[in-house]
């Protein structure tokens, strides 16, 4: 009995160890757009099952879950496109954690376990776009360590809320002097706006 015990834990641990090493193999763009489907597939099953049952504030449930499912699709979309022009680390990272933690909830969702999913994929999805729109007007990722554009920069967010940030990016040449500052969608119709600082030998021009 108690040898079949152990053979158990022991298969079981090999295949625990199978599956992580597996994983770890695996590109980061290719374990984002896995965590994303399964995101996805929870996100449907969970509007399902509660759609003929009665749970608390089941209507903020079902409307949450809805923006899960729409926040996700548009991640989906993006990453079957860009996945593999942009640098996955965090961002597969993040969508793990994410999926781990919507996976995590026991029985019918609540606004409590919920809001935190909502939020996470939010920001997610903000860190995809400002990388794509890197990837489409410099050629390159500035946003991480991947992109083929080798600029130094400095990029801060200011958060306004927990979905909203101003977003300020400062460039600099190969002597490290500024030459160009971004501030992303702080025009009144939502455009970049950005400053360009020429220099002609010791003279600055901006």
């Amino acid at each position: 009995m108690k040898t079949r015990i152990f053979l158990t834990n022991f298969f079981a641990l090999c295949s625990l160890f199978f599956a992580l090493n597996t994983s770890a193999q695996k590109p980061p763009h290719l374990l984002a757009i896995e965590s994303a489907d399964k995101i996805e597939l929870k996100a449907n099953q969970s509007m399902a099952d509660i759609e003929n049952q009665e749970i608390y504030d089941k209507e903020n449930v079902l409307h949450t879950l809805e923006e899960i499912n729409i926040i996700i699709k548009d991640i989906q979309s993006n990453l079957s496109e860009y996945a593999s022009k942009i640098n996955m680390d965090d961002i597969a990272f993040n969508l793990q954690e994410i999926e781990i933690d919507f996976y995590n909830i026991v029985g019918a969702p609540t606004m409590a376990g919920l809001s935190p999913i909502l939020t996470n994929l939010q920001m997610v999805k903000f860190d995809i776009d400002i990388r794509i729109g890197d990837h489409l007007h410099w050629g390159g990722d500035f946003g991480n360590s991947g992109g083929s554009v080798n600029k130094n920069y400095i990029r801060t967010r200011t958060y306004t809320d927990v979905r909203r940030f101003i977003e300020q990016t400062q460039y600099f040449d190969g002597l490290g002097r500024a030459n160009q500052f971004v501030q992303r969608g702080i025009t009144h119709d939502q455009r970049d706006l950005v400053s360009i600082t020429e220099y002609e030998g010791e003279l600055q021009r901006q």
